[in-house]
């Protein structure tokens, strides 16, 4: 834990990482939640909680040198493919 003066500056030191595999926010107001969320640099961000997915058979997402990207391995190519004419 660090010591922080303002909203801004929590998110800088959260940020300032190569690293982006996790991060959590603690606050009981579910849109300041939802806003740091969306300015993290990580690929998973929990509010109020800070664990691993409960089904290991996910891919689990990293951003910077944590990983690929939010859309990892298998779930980010059922994402972004286009399966018209495929039979799917």
């Amino acid at each position: 834990m660090l010591p922080f003066s303002n909203i801004d500056e929590a998110v800088q030191l959260a940020n300032d990482s190569e690293f982006g595999l996790r991060a959590s926010v603690w606050t009981e107001d579910d849109e300041l939640a939802i806003q740091l969320a969306d300015q993290l640099e990580a690929g998973a961000v929990f509010h109020n909680n800070h664990t691993v997915f409960q089904d290991l058979h996910l891919d689990f997402p990293g951003l910077k040198e944590s990983g690929l990207s939010r859309e990892t391995r298998h779930c980010g190519l059922e994402y972004f493919a286009d399966s018209y004419g495929l039979g799917n």
